[in-house]
């Protein structure tokens, strides 16, 4: 026997009814008994919120309906058998107790035929509208759990959590679509399944400005006003103008939503970001499944209405993971970066250690050498006050003796290296304002006048302790020699840099070179000096006129200029 259809709401598949004075209706219809055994059934395959069924005025199945907590059987179709000792010969009725809620209701055709039939019919509807809607449900847990463990890893990333924000909107939305009993009254848990698809809205515009680094400034009040907007009316309207104020909200939301999306689709065809174009063939797809179920919902009529399937349903997990997958990426992208810092970190590291460790080392190797010549100087000192005094006593006793040449010879080699031991590296700058000082101290104090040249601007160079020390030697020779023996009365010092050496000038204005003895000694000794550290000394003399001394230095190899002074 073929499924027939019952008449009801004149004959449209589905009808909605709207509030009125009670919430309880009753349908009759009036049918005759097939021919045949077979058991038989009457298929709700939708209406809202509970039924109570009766075959000849007893009652033979329906929703155990719960004051306050009304079952929301829309979604999950109903089988009632008919034994057939419930039939009568000839006219038999059907009577139908539908309950509504206190916002109306909704009433589909009734099916009626073989029980078993029918029943594969109603598994087929379950599977379709409520089981995939669990593994949905289950799946949006799934999800919402792991981007929450995102971002409790990476917090300073608030696309984890937002993204986990929507997946936890639809959860309730999904909840909505595989629960028989609200879990809370309807008048709170059908607002909170409204509010909950309003957030989604919301947080989903949040999430493509996070996630595609959208500029939404101007339009960022506006949507939140609509939020606030959207709470207000979900749990305060009156329920006169409740559902047209809803469905008007979710279009406000959904156009400011497809204003966002438009600055997508423009990226994806503009830049070709790869991102954009992921998110726009999602939506895209979505969109797509949407007008699919909404053509199908308004012009199928009869068995291809009632048999339909859903796809949009299927649509949402699909972004969830899609979503899921770019945050994924995002997420193993800044892991990676993170590895990368950390091992351009620890690299870092190793190497300030190393230098630590080096400047440690060079740090005790300064100290030690500081306090190797420390002592060193102190046993130059010692040296000079025990056996200076008893050379010096020497020479003083036997000053025409051999003994008295050989002592004062070994009073002047420990004069001069207790000198050598006192002299440290030095600034090229501080040697010279030194040796100035000195200079000018004794020519200006045997009557001489001095003329100072040097370059004002010096550079950075440190002079080693050995031509420091030879350089002021070779100078108080020079200086001596003028005040002993030149007969001047002006001495002019020239210091300037060609090339890379330094030229020390000295000239005076006095008799010119003197052969004596004593002299010559002098000379041979400044000599030794310049050869000792490397340098290299010329006298110019014209007869009458004085003479000039001009000792050429390299510069010190290793001490790079590194300002001025």
């Amino acid at each position: 026997m073929r499924t027939g259809n019952l008449p009801c709401c004149r004959g449209v598949p589905y009808c909605l009814i709207r509030k009125t004075v009670t919430s309880v209706y009753w349908f009759r219809f009036s049918v005759q008994r097939p021919q045949g055994s077979a058991l038989q059934a009457l298929y709700f395959f939708r209406y809202n919120h509970s039924i109570d069924v009766f075959f000849n005025n007893e009652r033979i199945g329906g929703d155990s309906y719960r004051e306050g907590y009304q079952t929301i059987a829309w979604n999950h179709p109903r089988l009632v058998d008919i034994q057939n000792s419930n039939w009568r010969e000839g006219g038999n009725t059907v009577h139908v107790r539908f309950q509504s809620s206190f916002l109306g209701g909704g009433f589909a055709q009734i099916l009626l035929g073989p029980s078993q039939h029918l029943n594969q019919l109603l598994e087929q509807r379950l599977f379709r509208q409520v089981t995939i809607n669990l593994w949905c449900l289950i799946f949006g847990v799934l999800v919402t759990l792991l981007s929450f463990v995102l971002w409790l890893v990476r917090r300073q990333d608030r696309v984890n959590i937002i993204f986990a924000g929507m997946s936890a909107c639809w959860l309730v939305v999904s909840t909505h679509m595989v629960i028989y009993y609200n879990p809370f009254p309807y008048a709170l848990w059908l607002p909170l399944v409204h509010v909950a698809i309003d957030c989604w809205i919301f947080l989903f515009w949040l999430f493509l400005e996070k996630v595609l680094d959208l500029d939404f400034r101007r339009g960022r009040k506006l949507v939140y006003l609509w939020l606030l907007t959207a709470m207000i009316w979900h749990v305060l309207m009156i329920i006169e103008v409740w559902w047209f104020g809803a469905y008007i909200i979710h279009l406000l939301g959904s156009l400011l939503l497809l204003h966002a999306l438009g600055k997508v689709f423009i990226r994806a065809w503009k830049r070709k970001q790869m991102l954009a174009i992921v998110i726009t063939a999602v939506v895209l797809l979505q969109f797509a499944l949407f007008i699919s179920d909404f053509v199908h919902l308004m012009f199928w009529r009869g068995n291809e209405w009632e048999s339909a399937f859903h796809m949009s349903q299927l649509a949402f997990p699909l972004m969830q993971l899609v979503f899921l997958g770019l945050l994924l990426r995002r997420f193993l992208a800044a892991l990676e970066v993170a590895e990368t810092l950390n091992r351009d970190l620890e690299a870092r590291v190793q190497v300030s250690r190393k230098l630590i460790e080096q400047s440690f080392e060079e740090k005790r190797q300064r100290e030690l050498d500081q306090a190797a010549e420390a002592e060193r100087v102190k046993i130059y000192r010692d040296l000079h006050d025990d056996l200076g005094s008893k050379l010096l006593s020497i020479v003083h006793a036997g000053r025409e003796t051999r003994l008295g040449s050989l002592a004062s010879a070994a009073l002047e080699s420990l004069r001069d290296s207790v000198s050598r031991a006192n002299y440290p590296d030095q600034l090229l700058a501080d040697f010279l304002a030194d040796l100035r000082e000195e200079t000018e101290l004794r020519l200006q104090g045997s009557g001489h006048h001095v003329i100072w040249k040097q370059q004002m601007m010096l550079p950075q160079v440190i002079l080693p302790a050995n031509v420091s020390y030879n350089l002021n030697r070779i100078f108080k020779e020079l200086v001596s020699n003028i005040i002993r023996h030149a007969r001047a009365d002006r001495v002019t010092v020239d210091i300037r840099k060609r090339s890379d050496n330094w030229i020390f000038t000295i000239s005076d204005n006095g008799s010119g070179f003197d052969d004596s003895a004593e002299l010559g000694n002098r000379i041979n000794n400044i000599r030794k000096r310049v050869a000792e550290i490397s340098a290299a000394v010329d006298w110019q003399q014209t007869p009458g006129q004085g003479l000039s001394v001009m000792v050429s230095i390299r510069e010190p190899a290793g001490m790079p200029i590194q300002g001025a002074v």
